[in-house]
């Protein structure tokens, strides 16, 4: 049977080629090609300045929703 996933609206998820490991709406992995990078703090917050929930190059929850 094959399971059918929904995501979000993120375009990344549809690309066979994306530039970017984590989905920055969601933080689903969309590359796995991508290699995993640590982030600083710095990085971080010009993240969330851009309004990212989730940081595309660690995965990590950069905006809390309620």
């Amino acid at each position: 049977m094959i399971r059918h996933v929904e995501h979000c609206s993120n375009y990344n998820h549809s690309r066979p080629d994306a530039p970017v490991r984590y989905c920055p709406m969601c933080g689903e992995v969309v590359n796995a090609k991508v290699g995993q990078k640590p982030c600083s703090q710095d990085e971080h917050a010009k993240s969330r300045r851009n309004q990212l929930n989730f940081c595309v190059d660690c995965g990590e929850q950069l905006i809390k929703t309620s």
